[in-house]
Parts: structure tokens; sequence; C-alpha cells
């Protein structure tokens, strides 16, 4: 089990209230349990083989009306028949960002939960800019997955 912190605002910060008709705004997650989320990887043309850039590994087969008009497919033009890992969605729920427990940290991708400092680092520099820094505490929708295995 993996999870991922989504930053988001939050009514009690008072990024919801809308002035004009004293309502609040609610937030959805982007996700729901039991969605199904395919990884997407670049490709990229290996002696005269479409592959995954990050191991080579040929993509077995191409549809026919497929064209290939470059070298290399960055991840985000990946095609969902090209993708070799499909995710689960398990939990989705709210948190704020400072309850991360070092199990937390782990399943962030960080191989140590004594990372927890790296942890930090890392989201500032993803975070900061956006107004989602590791002081302002944000609350974040935290959703668990698990990698399904191919069939």
């Amino acid at each position: 089990m993996w999870y991922l912190h989504v930053p988001f605002a939050h009514p009690e910060d008072g990024w919801a209230e809308d002035s004009d008709n004293d309502t609040f705004n609610r937030w959805y997650p982007k996700y729901e349990e039991g969605d199904r989320l395919y990884v997407r990887e670049a490709l990229r043309m290996v002696d005269e083989y479409l592959c995954y850039d990050a191991d080579h590994t040929q993509i077995p087969s191409i549809p026919s009306d497929y064209a290939i008009i470059r070298n290399y497919i960055s991840q985000t033009m990946m095609p969902r028949w090209a993708s070799r890992i499909t995710l689960e969605v398990t939990d989705v729920r709210v948190e704020r960002l400072l309850e991360i427990t070092a199990k937390g940290v782990v399943a962030e991708g960080f191989p140590f939960s004594s990372d927890l400092d790296q942890f930090k680092l890392a989201w500032n520099e993803i975070n900061s800019k956006r107004g989602f820094g590791w002081e302002s505490n944000p609350w974040c929708w935290c959703i668990t997955f698990r990698r399904l295995e191919a069939t």
C-alpha cells in the first residue's frame, strides 16, 4: 500500500468562504475508492522497437492504428494501452499535513521513517510556491492505493 498527500484548501482556513452570499463551497476528492489509475511512463524507440524509457523493456504489442511519429514520447503523452502498471484506490481521506506518521513518510516513497526532514524539504520544494508550505500545515487528500497485478 502506498499513499499520496495532495494539498487542498479547507473551509476552516477561510479559503472556501464566498463573501457574496455567506456560503461555503464543498470539495470533493479527484479520486474515490475503487477507481483505477494507470501509471504513465515515457516511451522511447530502441532498435526499431517501442520501449519503456525507464528500463528499455519492449512494449509487447502496439495497436495497428497507432502511428509512431517520434523517437521519444513523454509520460504525459503516453497512450492508455501502453500502461503496464495499474493502481486501485483503496482509501481517500483528509488530514492535516503535520499529522503524517512515520509509516506515512515511508508510504510516500521515502525509504526510512526517519526521513521526515527529507520529506519536509521535498514537500516545500513542490508546494511552497503555491501557498501550501510545510509551516502552513495545509489540509491534504490522502489517497491510498495498491498495485494491481497483470492478468
